[in-house]
């Protein structure tokens, strides 16, 4: 080794390495691993009205600085509306007519969730 290997910032470098690699990667995975037992869930808790929302607002152009970003890489709890966030992501922005057409579809189908999530409420008996 030649003494520019050794300089004190590669020595910075590969002490910095050193503690991720012992010290933060294991606490990383030992904080998940308690998540896991204890029931801590990271995806989203929305409803079908929240997905539609964020789906007009991009079909209309009219979402926030946040709100792609917020929908794309959040999971959500429910499978179906999950379903159809993932087949967003695969739509290309900015969107053209296809994209509009495939969000379109992906909008009625998350409202139709939401119909039958009212119905099933309207039928349940309440005391």
């Amino acid at each position: 080794m030649d003494a520019r290997e050794w300089s004190p910032k590669n020595v910075l470098v590969i002490a910095a390495g050193v503690i991720v690699s012992v010290v933060i990667v294991p606490l990383l995975l030992i904080a998940r691993a308690a998540m896991w037992v204890f029931g801590v869930d990271d995806r989203a808790d929305r409803t079908p009205e929240e997905v539609a929302d964020y789906l007009r607002k991009f079909i209309d152009g009219t979402e926030e600085e946040w709100d792609l970003d917020d929908f794309e890489s959040v999971p959500i709890k429910n499978e179906q509306l999950d379903s159809v966030r993932c087949e967003f992501v695969s739509i290309h922005l900015p969107m053209d007519e296809v994209g509009r057409a495939k969000a379109q579809e992906l909008l009625s189908r998350v409202e139709g969730m939401s119909r039958n999530e009212q119905d099933a409420t309207a039928r349940q008996p309440r005391c």
